[in-house]
């Protein structure tokens, strides 16, 4: 999955480096349009009485040949770079209707229930987590106590304070731990859910976890359901 990115990246910089160069030209730079239509020009100005030398000319179409053997490279890195997006789609689609678990610290609540989400613990410590809403604004306040280190599950049934089911949508946590003298401990937050689809923008693929979007390579762990 690594190199697979890693190489589309760099074919997506190439590439678009060519096609741009091609639609309007780099700064300071001839695309191909411009470079034949200047050559036509001035092939028809020059004067018969002191044509353009054949060392000249053909050093310009020398220039030219390599300009188009550019753009087709473009074109062909393009064409590889689109290909491997297909592949990597299709690679992706293969984590549909299966659960994962993945770093972040976002919650989904889905029909009342309030999607997994654990932490992991350096050191046992007093554990305090807070609940948002996408707005920002508090929803819940929950007193976890004292956990030992490890991984620890978050217990938010999907209710508010006053116990009320909060409406389905995009949720985030935060935690405060700390050990007994009160020294911040480290900790790591995962969020876990079913990938429902996956979705390809601005040249990345994400896959879906309820209304959530995540990154493939930020996934730790895959099961079945």
């Amino acid at each position: 999955m690594t190199v697979q990115s890693a190489a589309l990246d760099q074919l997506g910089g190439l590439s678009s480096t060519a096609t741009s160069s091609q639609k309007t030209g780099g700064k300071g730079e001839l695309g191909r349009d411009q470079f034949l239509k200047l050559l036509i020009t001035q092939l028809k100005n020059q004067d018969p009485l002191n044509p353009m030398e054949s060392v000249e000319f053909t050093s310009q179409l020398a220039q030219f040949s390599s300009l188009e053997q550019l753009f087709s490279a473009g074109d062909s890195l393009q064409a590889i770079k689109n290909s491997l997006q297909l592949q990597e789609g299709d690679q992706m689609v293969h984590y549909i209707g299966k659960k994962v678990v993945s770093k972040g610290n976002a919650l989904t609540v889905h029909a009342g229930e309030a999607g997994g989400a654990t932490f992991h613990l350096e050191d046992d410590a007093e554990v305090s987590i807070s609940i948002f809403n996408s707005g920002g604004s508090s929803v819940r306040n929950l007193y976890m106590g004292w956990q030992k280190k490890g991984d620890c599950s978050v217990p938010w049934d999907g209710k508010d304070a006053s116990g009320k089911a909060v409406p389905d949508g995009d949720y985030s946590f935060q935690f405060q731990a700390t050990d007994a003298k009160g020294d911040s401990v480290a900790s790591q937050t995962y969020v876990t859910g079913e990938v429902t689809g996956v979705r390809h923008e601005n040249g990345k693929t994400y896959l879906s976890l309820g209304t959530r979007q995540i990154l493939p390579d930020s996934i730790l762990e895959v099961s079945q359901l």
